[in-house]
């Protein structure tokens, strides 16, 4: 007999509701046991504590209440106890006591929320979406850089600011670069403001698909002083691109540092003065991260895990 699993994602598009869609999609590619439905419409949000479609319940909503039996499934995507913007942070401790399975992407947010008996499935990439890159040798061109991240937080913002000085020093060495920043939120004008003292190339494009810019990239350059798994990241290293990134939350998780990138927290400008300067280094870094995004946290592999939990309930 088909088993439903009720997804239940906020009803705003953002990572956790297209999350819950990509979700919903690949357990009904994958399985013949189980039928996933992807629920975030306002009004089934609200009734979800009395009244849950599916035989499993499957939140990111944190479900501190709930009059039926169920299996209930909490995944927490985010660090609640560092988002004091975001209302519904003070209910996930009650939810996490009253979810039967607790899941997170990461073993850097387990430990950082103490859930101890929290089952780690990581953030997942559709992998037929993303063409591998052909990285170009250098060919006294200017080297295309790329950031994607989000403005919402003032702090991440200024993470942004920290690879700008690195390009200021490169810049002063004589070396030709032009820095393309994706992303909307609150803080980017402010950012525009301070990255003009700089007088570098630096195209704010606000929000756009990465995929869009990821043939004429050269370097995929990050830096936060907080995350927990970017999926910027992840993407980055699904299209064959070198990534260079402060080792912040859980990117040690998916970057082997020398491996399938470099991750720097002093000396950013040297690591990427080097990348910049190498080719092949580019080349091998970008097809080792290709091959990591492939064989780990691809959706085809990601999804097992998943259909294993779901089969356990």
């Amino acid at each position: 007999m088909t088993k439903k699993i009720g997804i239940y994602t906020p009803y705003r598009k953002g990572g956790p509701w297209y999350w819950g869609q990509k979700l919903a999609r690949m357990v009904n590619q994958y399985s013949n046991d189980f039928l996933a439905l992807h629920s975030h419409r306002l009004v089934e949000l609200l009734a979800s504590p009395l009244i849950a479609r599916g035989d499993i319940i499957h939140s990111v909503n944190p479900i501190t209440f709930r009059a039926w039996s169920k299996p209930y499934v909490l995944t927490i995507k985010g660090n609640y106890l560092q988002e004091k913007d975001n209302p519904l942070s003070r209910f996930y401790p009650a939810a996490t006591k009253a979810a039967d399975i607790v899941t997170v992407p990461s073993h850097y947010l387990k430990k950082s929320l103490g859930l101890k008996n929290a089952k780690v499935i990581p953030n997942a990439i559709e992998i037929d979406q993303f063409k591998p890159v052909k990285l170009k040798p250098n060919t006294n061109r200017p080297i295309n850089i790329l950031t994607v991240t989000k403005f919402y937080f003032q702090d991440k913002a200024e993470g942004v600011l920290e690879i700008i000085k690195a390009l200021a020093i490169l810049k002063q060495k004589g070396y030709k670069i032009t820095y393309t920043v994706l992303g909307a939120g609150q803080f980017l004008e402010s950012i525009k403001a301070k990255a003009s003292s700089y007088s570098l190339p630096i195209n704010f494009a606000g929000f756009q698909n990465p995929q869009d810019y990821f043939p004429e990239t050269d370097i995929f350059a990050y830096y936060s002083p907080h995350d927990n798994m970017p999926n910027a990241v992840m993407e980055a290293m699904a299209a064959g691109l070198p990534v260079i990134s402060n080792p912040i939350g859980a990117v040690p998780e998916i970057i082997t540092s020398r491996q399938e990138g470099v991750l720097i927290n002093d000396n950013y400008a040297l690591e990427l003065e080097r990348l910049i300067n190498d080719v092949k280094l580019r080349r091998y870094y970008g097809q080792n991260a290709r091959k990591r995004i492939i064989n780990d946290f691809s959706w085809e592999s990601i999804i097992k895990d998943w259909l294993n939990l779901y089969e356990k309930l």
